[in-house]
């Protein structure tokens, strides 16, 4: 029975160390990456007055080769508004790939340029609200 204790309140002290591992951070990679994209999304519209539609299109690294490598996945919008405000429900990007989206969050770039950490069930029904529109 003891053994049984000390396995469980180990197993918790584990989950407890990787949250805080896995946890938004002032200086993540990922959250900087993933801003990067919806700057880019938004300068290429700036541009050329389309919104992108492929990866070729945001050239910043490291997110070009996040994109490339299918580490984050970007939703193309047609119908965005130029204001990053107006889009606040929006997702540019996502993370597809890492610990994170092992265990069931992923991070994700919004429409008016924050980014987040959200469960993978909201993630899908973020998207498949999108499709419905």
């Amino acid at each position: 029975m003891r053994l049984r204790s000390r396995v469980v309140r180990l197993f918790f002290i584990f989950l407890v160390v990787l949250g805080i591992l896995v946890s938004r951070t002032k200086y993540d990679d990922m959250g900087l990456a993933l801003q990067d994209i919806g700057y880019s999304v938004y300068s290429y519209h700036k541009q050329t007055g389309r919104w992108p539609t492929q990866g070729d299109s945001i050239l910043i690294e490291p997110a070009h080769s996040m994109i490339r490598n299918r580490v984050v996945v970007v939703v193309w919008h047609v119908n965005l508004r130029s204001d990053p405000k107006q889009n606040r429900d929006a997702i540019l990007a996502y993370q597809a790939k890492g610990l994170r989206t092992w265990l069931g969050f992923t991070y994700v770039c919004r429409g008016d340029l924050r980014t987040e950490i959200i469960t993978q069930w909201q993630l899908h029904n973020a998207l498949s609200s999108r499709m419905e529109k």
